[in-house]
């Protein structure tokens, strides 16, 4: 994690405007193994999953086809701030000197801004990184423009400074006057009360009578069966039980045991192979549910699961809906 840090403290700018502050952290391909290698080793990820991870971290920030930027902004003054239209007010200045234009942006910017706002911004995919971001309006005082400090590949040294010992010849060496002997304590005598007094109560034994010789011991014994199998008939599983069994085994990772309370309609839309892999394509939302989450049924039949997705030094919510459908005694779940 220390080396996904030093990557963004590289290409993280800041900047002052009119009641806010605006910061920008370019995602650059030098995260991604620092990054993916520390989520790994927290989740106890196998190689197969670090993989599957490495593929949906690349893909939610499009570092193959886009230049990734996290912008916040905090406006802390008594009237919101516009944005919109950001597509305008928002250029990408290459080393050649041109404005590009953004290609796509989270819409949250396109709405009056108060207090925190968080999103992302991409610019098209440049082959040199000596690039710097302009952003303008009567809020950042007509024009600011965010330069990043690893334009040039270096690398900043963060490891942590040791003090260095003193020199002999520098020890001071001061002779304090001994400390005064503790004064003696008086300790009162106290009166010893009387141990309690134990009564120990015998239990009670019961004795069960042993069974007479013309008891049908067959009887018995074909009575208990019948009771254990009508005790199985009778096992119902409630729809929030059956969610929270399938929930449980999607953390464990364990697809084919979410694919076993699947809907018979479900199943025939996916092979267990098949939905296999839509688990592993899910990652991030497995990663979520192992950080915490929150069902809210809507209606009867049907349950929307959110959970928190984290990219780097932003978390977004994410959710998922799914069905219950009853059949026969038993509830499944319909994906």
């Amino acid at each position: 994690m220390e080396e996904a840090v030093l990557v963004l403290e590289n290409w993280t700018s800041f900047r002052w405007g009119k009641d806010c502050i605006i910061w920008m952290v370019y995602y650059s391909d030098e995260v991604v193994e620092p990054w993916v290698e520390a989520e790994a080793a927290s989740a106890n990820f196998s190689e197969a999953q670090k993989n599957d991870y490495r593929k949906a971290f690349v893909s939610e920030l499009r570092m193959d086809e886009a230049e990734p930027f996290l912008v916040s902004i905090y406006a802390f003054g008594a009237a919101p701030i516009e944005l919109r239209p950001l597509a305008e007010k928002m250029s990408l200045i290459n080393s050649n000197g041109d404005r590009l234009k953004p290609i796509s942006y989270d819409r949250v910017f396109d709405e009056p801004t108060s207090g925190i706002v968080q999103g992302l911004v991409f610019f098209p995919k440049q082959s040199n990184k000596d690039f710097s971001i302009e952003l303008r309006g009567s809020w950042v005082f007509n024009e600011r423009t965010f330069s990043f400090h690893n334009q040039n590949g270096d690398v900043y040294d963060i490891s942590p400074i040791v003090a260095s010992a003193p020199r002999q010849d520098d020890l001071i060496i001061i002779d304090m006057p001994p400390e005064p002997p503790p004064a003696e304590r008086k300790v009162s005598r106290s009166v010893t009360a009387p141990p309690p007094v134990i009564i120990e109560e015998k239990p009670k034994i019961e004795i069960t009578p042993a069974p007479t010789e013309d008891q049908d011991v067959d009887k018995q014994v074909t009575t208990i069966d019948k009771q254990v199998t009508q005790d199985r008939s009778n096992l119902y599983i409630s729809k929030e039980k059956t969610l929270q069994n399938f929930i449980n085994s999607w953390i464990a990772n364990d697809a084919l045991s979410m694919y076993d309370m699947l809907s018979d309609e479900t199943r025939k839309m996916y092979s267990s192979e098949s939905f296999e892999k839509e688990i592993k394509r899910l990652v991030d939302f497995r990663r979520g549910l192992l950080r915490g989450y929150k069902i809210d049924w809507i209606g009867e039949e049907r349950a929307k699961i959110t959970t928190t997705k984290k990219l780097l030094i932003m978390r977004t919510l994410i959710n998922r809906t799914l069905g219950v459908v009853r059949t026969g005694r038993e509830w499944r779940i319909v994906w």
